[in-house]
C-alpha cells in the first residue's frame, strides 16, 4: 500500500520548515537541499553534518516528518555499552513524540547500534507501526532512522475485547513448549490485522514467539528468537 496514513490530515510544509524540522530533530549543520523525491509521497532530500557524522536524510512534505536518516559510514570506536545506549534511544522517542514504543530488537555492527521499535496503544503493541533508530557506540548520537512503516501504518486503531484470556492463550502453545510470559499484540497477515497474545516460550533448543488469536484461540505464527554475541533478534 502506497499510502502514509499518518501524514494524510497533515498540512504540507515548505523548504525551509522542512528544513526547520530536521534541525530541530537532529544537531544539524552545514544542512544542503538535494531536490526532491517521490518514493510514494513527495520528500525533501537533504545532506547534512551532525557532529562528526556525514549524514542524508528525507522530510515528507506532507507533515514534515523526518522518512529516514542514513549514514555515510560505519563508526570506528565504541565507548558507550548497548544498555546505556538503549536508554538513550528511548529518551531521544519520548523526547520527539512519538509516545509510547516497544523495543522489538536490537543488533550492533560496524560500531552503530540498531534498534527497532514497535509503537504500542492502551499496552497493545502494533507490530505495523514500525521504527528503526541508529545510534553510535562511539558518542551515543542519532545517526539514523528509518519511520517508513510507523508514518505508513500509525493511526488510532480500534482494539477489540479478547474472547480468550492471557492464561488460555498460554496454554495453547503446544505440549513441548513451556510458556513463559505473554502480551496483547496487534500483528499484520493477509492485509488485514489481528489481535493475538505474544507468548514467549522455551524448550531445550531455545525461545519461541507463539502467536495466539486472542478471538479463536488458534496459532497464527511461530518464530524463533535468536540471541547472538551482536544483539538478540527475532526470527
Amino acid at each position: 500500500a502506497g499510502s502514509y496514513q499518518l501524514l494524510e490530515t497533515l498540512p504540507e510544509v515548505d523548504l525551509s520548515g522542512a528544513r526547520a524540522k530536521l534541525e530541530a530533530f537532529i544537531s544539524a549543520e552545514d544542512v544542503s537541499y538535494q531536490g526532491m523525491s517521490h518514493p510514494e509521497v513527495d520528500v525533501y532530500e537533504f545532506r547534512l553534518r551532525s557532529g562528526e557524522y556525514s549524514l542524508s536524510a528525507g522530510v515528507t512534505k506532507r507533515g514534515g516528518e523526518i522518512l529516514y536518516i542514513l549514514p555515510d559510514e560505519g563508526v570506528g570506536e565504541t565507548n558507550y555499552t548497548e544498555a546505556q545506549l538503549l536508554d538513550a534511544a528511548k529518551a531521544f522517542l519520548i523526547s520527539r513524540g512519538y509516545g509510547a514504543m516497544e523495543m522489538s530488537y536490537y543488533s550492533r555492527y560496524g560500531g552503530i547500534l540498531t534498534v527497532n521499535y514497535a509503537a504500542s496503544q492502551d499496552g497493545v503493541i502494533l507490530y505495523s507501526d514500525l521504527l528503526k533508530l541508529q545510534l553510535s557506540m562511539k558518542d551515543g548520537s542519532v545517526i539514523g532512522l528509518d519511520a517508513k512503516s510507523y508514518l505508513k501504518n500509525h493511526v488510532p486503531r480500534t482494539i477489540g475485547t479478547p474472547a480468550i484470556s492471557q492464561d488460555e492463550a498460554m496454554l495453547r502453545v503446544g505440549a513441548r513448549l513451556a510458556p513463559l510470559s505473554a502480551r496483547l499484540c496487534l500483528i499484520p497477515q493477509n492485509n488485514s490485522e489481528y489481535l493475538c497474545y505474544e507468548v514467549l516460550a522455551a524448550d531445550a533448543s531455545g525461545e519461541f514467539l507463539v502467536y495466539i488469536d486472542a478471538q479463536t484461540g488458534v496459532e497464527r505464527e511461530l518464530m524463533q528468537v535468536l540471541s547472538r554475541e551482536n544483539g538478540t533478534l527475532v526470527m
